[in-house]
Parts: structure tokens; C-alpha cells; sequence
């Protein structure tokens, strides 16, 4: 049970338990993908209209520029920004997969974590103090929680989404399409890869300079984030430019500075926990270096 406003940030690495690749993976699958016409990947991408000599200079160049993700590359070489937008949607499709996304045979992850501590029954549910920010493009979280809610409670499909709308989620960058049980011209959460699907996940896709802090998705973020008593990062990457379109400048820490920040900090090196720590003026509180999200969460007091 969450009793006090909470705000989870997700960037991609909270979605790397669920198979989902990180940015630079993501990257580098692309450009595996597309060096021959016969790859699914290309062969999907030339159904929607284009030619294979577009997709592989498009790839040639993703690959030899060093960028970290698809979207850091996209934000200079904006001719291929539809070419890449249908790219993204093509790859991360298909881990669009509810029985891996559900699947216990292995540890426990740390959505069904979550799920066990603000859902011991349904009005602890609608009464949890729990909002999500996500920077990632995938849906995997609200399925989740769907699926979850239909499963233990027995909902009907109509149930599932009314209860999961008690924790508002909010897609910064846009996702891979709405999901049907939300909107009746949603995309389903499946791996199927197609010219709609593409088209249509492909559509609602912001790379960053297409988004600005007075769209309505950061303008309500950064009100959540002004309403909560502790703020949480996980598997984020802590990128200037995306903590500061969510209101954390110096004035804002100086007048909120009751607010607990905290943030995993899987893989960080010291100097780069040093670095993100800087951004929030030293104030937040950052995990291991060997701690997913998972362990974040069952070591720091951010649920309870």
C-alpha cells in the first residue's frame, strides 16, 4: 500500500526485465536487421512503402553514427525520422508477448513485486497513491497491471481498465499505439507485425525534438511531480535534458525540499551517479550499481 503521493519515472531499463532492449540495443538490432531485404524487419518496413536502398543508407549511416539509441541519431538526421520512427515500432513489436510478460517460471520481477504491494484488494488498489511517468515507448506496464487485475479479481475486461485508471500513467515520448481496453481504436498487446501495426505504432511515436515541456504530457507530468512526497526513478538514464523538462530546476528543489528523491542507478559508475546527483542539487538518493529495479525497490523504503 502506497499512502503517500508517489511518482515512479521509468526510462528504458525498467522495461529490460520484460525483454524489451535497451536504447543502444534496440539500436544495434535495427542495423542487424536491415542489411539484407529478406530480414522480416525489412521486409515489413518495405510493405509500408519503402525501398530497400532508403533502408539501408538509413541504416548504414544509424550504424556508423555512434549515437547511443535510434532517437539520439533521429534528432540529427531528421530525413529518416519516419524511416526510423517504423523501424522502432517494427522491432519492439513483436516483445509485445503477454505470456512472456506474465511469466513466472524465473525470479520474481519487479512489476509483479509492485503488483503484490499496492494491490492486497481492490480498494487498496483505488486507494493507492501511485502515478507513472514513462519515457519508453512500450505499453508493457498497463497490460501488466490489466492482466493482473482481470486475473486476481476475476473483472471483466470493462472492470480491468476502469481499476487500472486509478493509476494514472503518463507516456512522455508517446507509446506503440493506445491500447484497445482504453480506447476503442486501440492496438492490441501482441507481437503481431503488419503494415497497420506499424503504421499505427509508428504514428504515435515522439522523438524528442518533436516534443516541447508545454505538451500536455509534461505539462501534467510535471504536476504530478509537484504533488508528490517522494519521486522515484527507475531504470533511467538521467539525461539532462529529460530531468529538466520534468520541472527539476534549482528553484523548484529549493521549494519542494521536503520531497524524497530517489532513483536506481543500475551499472552507474561513480562519476555518472556524480553527475545525475548533480542534477537534482545533490538531493537525490541513488541505489547500487548492482541493484535492478527489483532490488531498488525491496531496499528502499519507496512502497511503504
Amino acid at each position: 500500500m502506497i499512502n503517500d503521493p508517489t511518482v515512479l519515472v521509468l526510462g528504458a531499463g525498467a522495461s529490460v526485465p520484460y525483454g524489451f532492449p535497451s536504447g543502444r540495443d534496440l539500436l544495434l538490432r535495427i542495423s542487424a536487421s536491415l542489411l539484407g531485404p529478406n530480414n522480416p524487419l525489412a521486409t515489413n518496413l518495405m510493405k509500408c512503402g519503402y525501398a530497400f536502398d532508403e533502408l539501408l543508407s538509413f541504416r548504414n549511416e544509424l550504424y556508423r553514427s555512434m549515437q547511443p539509441s535510434v532517437d539520439a541519431f533521429l534528432e540529427n538526421r531528421r530525413e529518416f525520422i519516419e524511416i526510423g520512427k517504423g523501424a522502432i515500432a517494427a522491432e519492439l513489436i513483436p516483445f509485445e508477448n503477454e505470456g512472456r510478460l506474465c511469466s513466472r517460471e524465473k525470479d520474481e520481477r519487479w512489476y509483479e513485486y509492485l503488483f503484490k504491494e499496492i494491490c492486497p484488494g481492490p480498494s487498496e488498489f483505488k486507494n493507492c497513491h501511485l502515478k507513472v511517468i514513462t519515457f519508453n515507448y512500450d505499453r508493457s506496464f498497463e497490460h501488466f497491471l490489466f492482466v493482473a487485475l482481470r486475473s486476481t479479481f476475476g473483472f471483466r475486461d470493462i472492470e480491468a481498465a476502469n481499476f487500472m485508471k486509478c493509476i494514472p500513467i503518463i507516456h512522455v515520448h508517446g507509446q506503440l499505439g493506445l491500447l484497445p481496453y482504453l480506447n476503442e481504436k486501440g492496438r492490441n498487446f501482441e507481437p503481431v507485425v503488419d503494415p497497420d501495426s506499424i503504421r499505427i505504432a509508428a504514428s504515435q511515436i515522439k522523438i524528442a525534438h518533436e516534443t516541447s515541456p508545454e505538451d500536455i504530457e509534461f505539462m501534467s507530468a510535471r504536476e504530478m511531480i509537484q504533488s508528490a512526497a517522494n519521486v522515484c526513478f527507475l531504470g533511467f538514464g538521467y539525461h539532462p535534458a529529460n530531468v529538466q523538462r520534468l520541472g527539476f530546476s534549482e528553484g523548484f528543489i529549493r521549494q519542494h525540499s521536503d520531497q524524497r528523491l530517489m532513483g536506481s542507478a543500475y551499472a552507474l559508475m561513480d562519476a555518472e551517479k556524480s553527475r545525475a546527483e548533480n542534477l537534482f542539487g545533490g538531493k537525490i538518493k541513488l541505489g547500487l550499481a548492482v541493484e535492478d529495479a527489483l532490488a531498488f525497490l525491496r531496499r528502499y523504503p519507496i512502497l511503504g
